[in-house]
């Protein structure tokens, strides 16, 4: 399934030049955020500098959920590891406090 839609094109002229974007050595950054709403990019400085029409082109379901089901394991290893960080640090306390005791 494909749907199209207008999102507005915004640039951070400081970092990147409008003759790059133009010649497409470099992109613009897209929000559903019109200018003068106050969108994000605008409360950050970002210049309007156009309109993008986007087409989507949507996965089957079963490709969106094999997606969810791979980004829920790439989480599951990051929450892994930040508990096995946490086991450590607890465990290297509790090596240091034995030392303590032992020399005593």
């Amino acid at each position: 399934m494909k749907i199209t839609y207008t999102q507005y094109a915004w640039a951070d002229l400081s970092f990147r030049s409008i003759e790059g974007i133009k010649d497409g050595t470099g992109t613009a950054t897209l929000s559903d955020s019109a200018p003068g709403t106050g969108g994000y990019f605008e409360r950050q400085g970002y210049a309007s500098i156009g309109t993008a029409e986007v087409t989507l082109t949507i996965h089957s379901n079963d490709e969106i959920v094999t997606g969810q089901i791979k980004s829920l394991n790439t989480q599951l290893e990051a929450v892994r590891a930040e508990s096995q960080q946490k086991e450590n640090a607890i465990l290297l306390q509790i090596s240091k406090l034995q030392a303590l005791t032992m020399s005593a």
